[in-house]
């Protein structure tokens, strides 16, 4: 096992089932594809609502 398996092992275990889903979701970039299209619409929306208000989507 190499040192970073078990730093990752120990994070998920310490931190528990929603902590590892953020590390890898966003830390790590890890993401099913059906997590990226609900991410995307999100997105879209996001930038549906910023034209509609005049503000500018980030």
């Amino acid at each position: 096992m190499t040192l970073f398996g078990e730093i990752i092992t120990g994070a998920v275990i310490a931190g528990g089932s929603k902590a590892s889903i953020k590390l890898f979701r966003e830390v790590m970039g890890f993401k099913s594809t059906a997590q990226e299209e609900v991410d995307d619409k999100k997105k879209e929306e996001k930038k549906k609502r910023a034209c509609l208000t005049g503000a500018k989507s980030t």
